[in-house]
């Protein structure tokens, strides 16, 4: 119902992290390399949640090669002809970007300060990958973010809201105090 998917797609992760908000779900997705998160519904949610389930191995694809009908029968759900139709493509699309009929929308976090997940010239915006070998920690600042910030579609329906900021400062202060330390004892050695 909630969850975070990373992903790693030709060496570059990415992560979605779902938000279960009654019958309309909905998800944040981050690219380390944008400063921007990206809001998805409906049926660009669920197209781009199987692509990366799919793309990133954590789909059972041999359940879709050995029962096709039940994707693509008279029968199944526009969910499953959703599905097939993402498999038989799969490794001809690089990643969720090149999906067609998929609607972007760009959002911000409602954060008025610098929390180490973040970008520190501008709180609303998260923290990007500086170097190329970075995408993977960019990621887990992002899962950081998620599980304890906890997000929210805010009322304004295009920013998202950090539910509990009071502990994602206390925890990324904790993080960013061990990676210093943690640093000037490895140099001290």
């Amino acid at each position: 119902r909630e969850m975070i998917v990373v992903c790693c797609i030709d060496a570059h992760f990415t992560a979605l992290k779902v938000i279960n908000e009654g019958k309309n779900p909905s998800a944040i997705y981050y690219d380390p390399l944008k400063s921007n998160l990206f809001r998805i519904t409906g049926d660009s949610f669920r197209q781009v949640l199987a692509f990366l389930l799919l793309k990133c191995n954590y789909g059972d694809s041999q359940h879709i090669q050995d029962n096709t009908d039940h994707y693509t029968g008279v029968t199944s759900s526009q969910t499953r002809r959703m599905i097939y139709k993402l498999w038989r493509k799969i490794n001809l699309t690089p990643n969720p970007a090149y999906l067609n009929g998929v609607t972007w929308t760009k959002t911000c976090l409602n954060l008025d300060s610098y929390l180490l997940v973040n970008d520190s010239r501008n709180p609303k915006l998260m923290s990007v990958q500086l170097t190329s070998n970075t995408c993977y920690f960019q990621s887990y600042l992002f899962a950081v973010l998620c599980k304890v910030g906890q997000l929210a579609t805010a009322n304004d329906g295009r920013s998202v809201d950090v539910i509990y900021q009071s502990k994602l400062r206390e925890v990324t202060a904790r993080m960013a105090s061990h990676i210093l330390e943690f640093f000037s004892e490895v140099n001290a050695a």
